[in-house]
């Protein structure tokens, strides 16, 4: 399958099918998105998506995707012979009127079709049921966006293999809980108090049909309206937000008639009605709940509200009470003002109280668990493409894998000389300390870049290599990308679990690989590719691809069933693991010294140190180099000693002499004696780590250990080891001077960052960190199913 259309009937909604044409595209399918014509923010977001990345193609249909009648023939004839020249695979096509001209269009063709249900409600007309029984049918499968849609598919006889239950889901990276600062913040823009009790209701109105619900409008604005007058007397603190205009010029003709339906106006009642915005986040983070009491919904806004962490009051229509945890909200019935009031006083109640905060902590953990909008990304593709993922070893033969293969895929680059020996200069990946880094289990092999160079020299890497096509830089990368997609395939197939480390090419086309194999993936996340890409240190162009490669790191991570990160925080929130993985807080960062206080006569007064590869600008050398003119000015004894090389050396040597510091800038190159570079350190008077990114730096956690004062940039797991009043935004060339000048002119601060460092490395001693390190191992042996430890 190479070729896949996605198909809404709506410009302005419908932003669910994004995720679903990322993943597609991360599978390297061409995606043609069918909407009709005029504008609107999907077609704009579509639009913007489709000049960014020559695979997507947007594709305005010359046709109204309406509920077809007798003349709608022609129509159908159109977008048949259209379908026909784009030469899909497949068609995913969402919303029922969409659905109705597609599955006419595609009739007697051999593609795969698609239905996404996005909500239940044209099933509760006893007249549509009657014909869904026959034209559902013409669905190759029908994916339900909840079990309340399984379940009304299944009560008009379609048979279960036609069915897929498939949320759409909310995306729990954009839709997260506010700090309070934020939520006082939001409340301030909104022009509300932080003691008055704020409910919001996020919906489009839509105008009474006549099938369903005649009269009335589906997504229960009367009944709102109405239970919040009787409230708002009970309680003049209370306020009502409603967000969300009228769906179509019919939606706000309604709309407008409900409003002038209120006794006094709006505002007599304490309520205000915001039209359709492009972000409703505002409105959540300063809510104290959610109401939805919908007449027939899917899942609604209870999804991004609970992911908000803002509990919920849904009407029992529909699957809204499948989105909530009952233990953290309300279910009302269903157009019964009386009992819409009684959740909204028990909700009151629970303010009162101050339980809020805690049901909505409960709300978001139940709906990440069950909600995420990627996962959900993932399975619709997999079942568009016919990929649907079986359990681990069904798709492979058992003869070909060894019982306790375990391969860890990694960014490294290795050497072979005319010994056929594997060679490293990196200290990490020599001898068997790569395998100890992992686990230390029998049968393991590593996967990295190999480069043949017959003079290479290092130390001797022993162990089951298994070789990856070479390459250095983005350029090369993308010619080595079919051999290397092929030889991580081969890899992944004789393996029974698939370490990879993220970030990185590699770890990303592994566990992709061993997710459409079914092996079981583990995840170490060492750092974050969002940040070096958006510095722009990787490049201007790389800066747009940030979002992107953020994305997919995280779509990567919930991939797997342990998760190991190097921070106890900060990655976990950027890269959180699925609800049922196994998360593990672990470094390879070990203090085998004892935490030393240097002696004042120890310090070279001035000298700044920092230790990192100059392969790439991601240490922020060239930052240190620009900071230093301007430190020389009010502190005339500073130098800088620069612990490390790479093809970027030379680069930096040059800009030092440009800036005229060249005198004071010393290019050790790379120390690889540990007592060398310890006595190093020692004699500093500061350390720096300007990077780019990180994530737990090792480098910074050793000149910790040696009781030395630090700066450092606030990327990745820095937070968590330094003081704030040390670290400064990355790339901050001006804040880097501020913090750095202060520890070189104040003795006694100096020393109080000191001591503090000290303190904080010794968390990283063998002893604590062999405990950590056994968990992981335990938690990996656990996957292999074997009983050795």
């Amino acid at each position: 399958m190479k070729r896949i259309g996605i198909a809404v009937k709506t410009t302005e909604g419908g932003r669910w099918i994004l995720p679903q044409i990322r993943e597609a595209r991360n599978r390297g399918l061409d995606v043609i998105v069918l909407l009709p014509k005029g504008d609107g923010r999907l077609a704009r977001m579509v639009t913007e998506l489709a000049a960014s990345d020559p695979g997507v193609t947007l594709e305005r249909a010359q046709v109204e995707f309406t509920v077809p009648g007798w003349r709608a023939i022609r129509e159908i004839l159109a977008l048949r012979k259209r379908i026909l020249d784009l030469k899909l695979d497949a068609v995913l096509y969402h919303l029922y009127a969409t659905a109705l001209m597609f599955r006419f269009a595609t009739l007697g063709t051999r593609l795969r079709r698609v239905h996404m249900v996005a909500g239940p409600l044209y099933l509760e007309s006893k007249k549509i049921r009657i014909v869904e029984r026959i034209l559902a049918r013409l669905d190759t499968i029908v994916i339900c966006g909840s079990r309340y849609t399984y379940n009304l598919y299944r009560s008009i006889g379609i048979p279960e293999r036609r069915l897929r239950i498939v949320p759409y889901g909310v995306d729990i990276d954009e839709f997260c809980p506010p700090t309070p600062e934020e939520k006082l913040s939001a409340r301030a823009a909104l022009d509300y108090k932080a003691n008055e009790f704020v409910a919001v209701m996020v919906a489009y109105v839509y105008a009474p049909k006549n099938l369903v619900f005649a009269g009335r409008g589906i997504k229960g604005h009367e009944d709102v309206l109405a239970a919040w007058r009787m409230f708002s007397a009970q309680h003049p603190d209370a306020r009502l937000l409603l967000v969300g205009g009228g769906f179509g010029p019919e939606g706000e003709r309604y709309r407008q008639t409900l409003i002038d339906a209120v006794p006094g106006g709006l505002h007599a009642h304490h309520i205000r009605w915001l039209d359709s915005v492009d972000d409703v986040r505002i409105a959540y983070a300063a809510a104290d709940i959610s109401v939805s009491p919908s007449l027939s919904d899917n899942h609604g806004a209870a999804l991004e509200a609970s992911a908000m962490g803002v509990p919920c009051v849904v009407s029992g229509a529909g699957a809204l009470p499948e989105a909530i945890d009952r233990n953290a909200g309300w279910v009302h019935r269903a157009g019964s003002v009386s009992s819409l009031l009684a959740a909204l006083e028990s909700a009151y109640e629970a303010g009162s109280n101050r339980q809020l905060e805690d049901l909505g902590r409960q709300a978001r953990k139940y709906m990440t668990a069950k909600y995420s909008q990627a996962q959900g990304a993932i399975r619709v593709i997999d079942i568009v493409t016919d990929t649907e993922r079986q359990e681990p070893g069904d798709a492979r033969d058992p003869k070909q894998i060894r019982p306790e293969t375990v391969t860890m895929f990694s960014e490294a680059r290795i050497a072979r000389n005319s010994l056929g020996h594997y060679v490293t200069h990196d200290s990490m990946m020599a001898e068997d300390k790569w395998e100890r880094a992992l686990v230390g289990l029998p049968g393991m092999r590593l996967a990295a870049r190999v480069e043949d160079r017959g003079d290479a020299s290092g130390s001797r890497i022993h162990g089951d290599i298994v070789p990856l096509p070479y390459y250095v830089g983005f350029a090369r990368m993308i010619l080595a990308l079919p051999r290397l997609i092929r030889t991580i395939g081969r890899s992944v197939e004789t393996s029974r679990v698939v370490c990879a480390k993220l970030p990185g090419v590699i770890g990303m086309i592994a566990i992709f690989c061993a997710n459409r194999r079914g092996v079981v993936v583990v995840a170490e996340v060492v750092g974050d590719i969002s940040e070096v890409l958006s510095t722009g240190a990787a490049g201007r162009l790389a800066r747009h691809f940030a979002p992107v490669a953020r994305l997919m790191t995280q779509i990567a991570v919930r991939r797997a069933s342990v998760v190991r990160y190097v921070t106890r925080q900060v990655l976990q929130q950027r890269y959180p693991a699925r609800a049922d993985a196994h998360a593990i807080s672990y470094t390879d960062v070990v203090i085998d010294n004892e935490i030393v206080q240097r002696s004042p006569n120890q310090i070279e007064r001035g000298l700044i140190v920092a230790v990192g590869s100059q392969e790439q600008l991601y240490k922020g050398h060239d930052d240190l180099i620009r900071a230093l003119p301007i430190l020389a000015r009010a502190h005339d004894e500073v130098h800088l000693e620069l612990i490390g090389d790479g093809r970027y050396q030379a680069h930096l040597k040059s800009m030092a002499a440009e800036l005229g510091v060249g005198e004071r800038v010393a290019f050790t190159g790379y120390v690889s004696d540990r007592m060398e570079l310890n006595s190093r350190l020692d004699r500093a008077h500061v350390f720096a780590l300007p990077s780019k990114t990180e994530g737990l730096p090792r480098a910074l956690i050793e000149a910790m250990s040696r009781g030395l004062p630090c700066v450092a940039s606030r990327v990745g797991g820095v937070p968590e080891l330094l003081d704030n009043s040390v670290t400064f935004p990355a790339g901050d060339v001006e804040s880097l001077v501020a913090t750095t000048s202060r520890l070189l002119g104040d003795a006694g601060y100096c020393k109080k960052q000191a001591d503090r460092n000290a303190a904080v490395a010794s968390r990283y001693s063998r002893s604590n960190m062999e405990q950590a390190r056994k968990t992981w191992r335990e938690a990996v042996v656990a996957l292999l199913d074997i009983d050795r430890v």
